[in-house]
């Protein structure tokens, strides 16, 4: 039989869980396991200091710690939430901080896309400025498809 099996058959045995029948087998089993009877030693060892050490509590105890606990949940919603009102500030700050970056963040994206439409027409102004400045401009034609034809051309 494995050591493990035995380990927990043991374990069964101290806690009162192993059948009669059983035990014949275990004891039959140990005296030929060497690691299975020291864990038996250790365990039924620990056992017999616990039981030494055993406190009896009153009979009371029980309705004693229950009845603390009832007044203390009739408390409970309020004491919740004074413990935990740094916890649930810093939750509304962030929130709140999270919201305003996001709303600034789109702000100056929007921005920087205004900026860059103002740019390209201040480049155009100034190409066209340039254009007129040095008369590099061609003559305008304008010719109407009327009867009566007017032309006018301008010599810049």
């Amino acid at each position: 039989m494995k050591t493990e099996q035995l380990m927990r058959m043991i374990n069964e045995f101290v806690d009162g869980e192993l059948p009669k029948e059983k035990e014949a087998f275990l004891f039959t089993e140990l005296s030929n396991d060497e690691v299975a009877r020291e864990y038996f030693k250790k365990v039924n060892s620990l056992k017999l200091i616990t039981n030494e050490q055993a406190e009896t509590f009153p009979a009371q105890l029980d309705s004693k710690i229950l009845n603390e606990i009832k007044t203390k949940t009739s408390y409970f919603s309020f004491a919740n939430l004074k413990a935990n009102a740094v916890s649930y500030l810093s939750y509304i700050v962030l929130i709140i901080s999270l919201a305003g970056g996001y709303f600034l963040y789109n702000h100056t994206i929007f921005q920087e896309h205004q900026f860059k439409i103002s740019q390209e027409k201040i480049e155009q102004q100034q190409e066209l400025l340039n254009l007129i400045m040095t008369n590099q401009l061609e003559p305008i034609t304008v010719e109407p498809k009327f009867e009566k034809e007017i032309v006018i051309q301008a010599d810049l």
